[in-house]
């Protein structure tokens, strides 16, 4: 009997020493912040929320001009540069002088008008003549080919001089009568600005050569340098968010055009988009800019990023489990994130409900 109550303290002694055991495994991811330090750390609490998430794809690109927002100048007719009216940068609106061209050949092409002009006139005279007779059956039907040959050949060559001086904006009538123009006068075909300028006073230019080249800012737009693999993700209408490089302001564009040809050497489709009007003069043609297209978008979980707490490779969140007069009890719990915005993190893992410290964790240590 004396055996028995020598035993029994030993027994209750084990069974306690194992239930504190089994209550301190219980609680290793628990942890207690008093309601002073919670007010000190200006903690919060709060709920996870829904939130839209897009989906984002990278891209670097560049401003260009749309197909008439983009002007080369070069000569109708070559010859020499006697004035430059118009420097490197400089807005023009359309029809501005540019340049001013002098020189023999354009001297010649006048010339040649006006001699053929008056050829035309005999020639028609002597066509009329011929056609009357040979109507009264007087003339020859070879006198009448010959008359009417000569006669519409001369005025087609007429008729293509008389298109180079008036594409010149020269007054025909006046070449016509013999009183030849000196020089004439480049104009700007589009608005905008100089962006190139190769003439030199002096410099004989032909007509293959380029004198300057203007862009009109009104109408850049962004190019997209998108690769193959991404080119299906891309549909007119999404919407683009990008900025120059080294710069956080953003601007606003949204897609028009996917491109469909492959660049053989870089691998890459060009794809383009409008720009928001209000973001065109923060830009330049050729300006190099990268951002993002929102491919899709969708409502998820999401937690404030002030929620976060970063142990090693992993995430967690602090959720309420109980509450005393002096102080909180929460729960250590696993985030898996996702998706992230400025302010909130995408959770993918499902939580169960309930009160969630939302701001003030950054100095919560968690094994």
């Amino acid at each position: 009997m004396r055996t028995i109550l020598y035993i029994l303290p030993f027994l209750i002694l084990f069974s306690c020493s194992h239930k504190a055991s089994e209550e301190e495994s219980t609680n290793n991811n628990l942890i207690e912040i008093s309601k002073q330090q919670f007010e000190a750390e200006q903690m919060e609490l709060g709920e996870i929320q829904l939130m839209t998430f897009p989906s984002k794809l990278y891209f670097t690109g560049y401003i260009k001009p749309n197909t008439n927002g983009w002007a080369k100048v070069g000569l109708p007719v070559e010859g020499i540069v006697q004035q430059i009216k118009a420097n490197l940068g400089q807005a023009v609106q359309k029809n501005d002088p540019l340049f001013v061209i002098g020189g023999n050949q354009f001297i010649d092409l006048q010339q040649k008008y006006a001699e053929s002009n008056a050829r035309l006139s005999q020639l028609k005279a002597d066509y009329n003549r011929v056609n009357l007779l040979y109507d009264e059956n007087i003339g020859t039907e070879k006198e009448y080919i010959t008359a009417k040959s000569k006669y519409e050949s001369e005025l087609a060559k007429n008729n293509a001089l008389k298109m180079k001086l008036e594409n010149i904006g020269l007054n025909v009538n006046r070449i016509a009568q013999a009183s030849l123009y000196t020089s004439y006068t480049i104009t700007s075909p589009i608005k905008g600005y100089i962006t190139n300028m190769e003439a030199t006073i002096g410099e004989y230019i032909d007509q293959q050569e380029e004198m300057a080249s203007i862009v009109d800012t009104e109408k850049l737009r962004l190019q997209i340098i998108a690769f193959e693999k991404d080119i299906m993700s891309i549909k007119v209408g999404q919407q683009v968010e990008f900025h120059s490089s080294g710069k956080d302001e953003v601007a606003l564009a949204t897609i028009s055009l996917v491109g469909r040809t492959v660049n053989s050497e870089s691998k890459s489709i060009e794809c383009y988009a409008t720009i928001e009007p209000e973001y065109l003069d923060k830009f330049i043609n050729n300006q190099f800019v990268e951002g993002e297209i929102t491919l899709s978008s969708d409502t998820v979980a999401a937690l404030p990023t002030d929620a976060i707490i970063q142990a090693d490779d992993l995430s967690y969140a602090l959720l309420l489990e109980n509450e005393t007069d002096s102080s909180y009890l929460f729960q250590k719990v696993n985030i898996q994130k996702g998706r992230s915005t400025k302010d909130f993190i995408e959770v993918k893992n499902k939580i169960r409900s309930g009160k969630i410290v939302t701001k003030g964790v950054y100095n919560i240590v968690v094994d």
